[in-house]
């Protein structure tokens, strides 16, 4: 591996797992881009396979080919650092969250900045996009998850009940439901998407000092609404039966997620229920490499 200069601290390594209807094979490409000024805490693959968008503690959103290794756009307007990126079904818009509380969607193309969202109070850590590209879900600080009209910015609904800030939220693939999940009140919970109300809550374990061992970095919710799936800090993803909100299966991760800085809801674990008990055909995971001198990163 090449390292950088020893004033610049960061390297982004990107490794695309393919695993297709086998647990135990993995194909795995290894790129590095290098164009931040400073750590690199969300990345997202166009749908096309043809971009990268990458953000980071220098508050810029940075658009890659990744075929050439070039940086193609930068697009500036956050005022502090990116927790997450996402790219529209048409990869002709990429969606942001930021540490300054803010959801922003920008046009590919031109970097230019459609809306702005700023109903969260407090750092937005996750925002992804419905499959339908109508609505756009974001959660972060303030405990509540936020519905947005993805055409202009504005909210429809909050999904609010968390007692600790949200790190992870999906949809489910009818728009049906949401799901969300925090890192330290041990629980995942379910929501009617027309109505804001809770469905089920998913307890995922004890409280107290230690509660932050079992906090859910990713989620997901099965193709035919019957499980919720949930990717914890302490390296293993659980299976729920939504009906009787019970934990059926639980698969250790090959890597631990808390040794990620990130597992991105909608990109890290995409699930396929109709390939029973577990199709992974993807998982995009975000790392750090810590060239000597630099401190590890630690925020998720």
């Amino acid at each position: 591996m090449r390292l950088m200069s020893p004033t610049i601290c960061v390297l982004t390594i990107i490794l695309l797992a393919h695993l297709a209807f086998a647990q135990h094979t993995e194909h795995a490409r290894l790129k590095v881009q290098i164009g931040h000024n400073g750590w690199v805490w969300a990345v997202a693959e166009s749908h096309n396979g043809r971009f990268l968008a990458t953000g980071g503690d220098d508050k810029t959103v940075r658009l890659w080919d990744s075929e050439a290794e070039q940086e193609l756009l930068t697009f500036r307007g956050h005022t502090a650092s990116l927790h997450s990126v996402a790219f529209s079904r048409d990869d002709r818009q990429v969606l942001t969250s930021s540490q300054d509380g803010t959801v922003r969607l920008w046009e590919t193309q031109t970097g230019r900045e459609l809306w702005t969202f700023h109903e969260h109070t407090g750092f937005v850590a996750v925002a992804a996009f419905a499959p339908s590209g109508r609505y756009v879900l974001s959660g972060g600080q303030d405990k509540a998850a936020r519905l947005v009209d993805a055409a202009t910015g504005n909210e429809i609904r909050s999904f609010v009940g968390h007692t600790d800030a949200i790190s992870s939220i999906a949809f489910s693939r009818d728009e049906k439901y949401v799901a969300t999940g925090t890192e330290f009140d041990q629980t995942a919970r379910l929501w009617d998407l027309n109505t804001g109300r809770e469905v089920r809550r998913f307890e995922i374990g004890s409280g107290g000092i230690l509660a932050r061992a079992r906090g859910v970095l990713a989620i997901g919710i099965s193709a035919d609404d019957q499980q919720v799936w949930t990717a914890c800090s302490d390296g293993f993803v659980r299976v729920w039966d939504v009906q009787t909100k019970q934990q059926i299966r639980t698969i250790k991760l090959r890597r631990s997620p808390c040794h990620l800085n990130r597992l991105m809801a909608g990109s890290a674990l995409l699930i396929n229920s109709e390939r029973c008990p577990v199709t992974r055909r993807a998982v995009q995971v975000l790392e750090e490499a810590q060239p000597r001198g630099c401190v590890p990163a630690t925020r998720v």
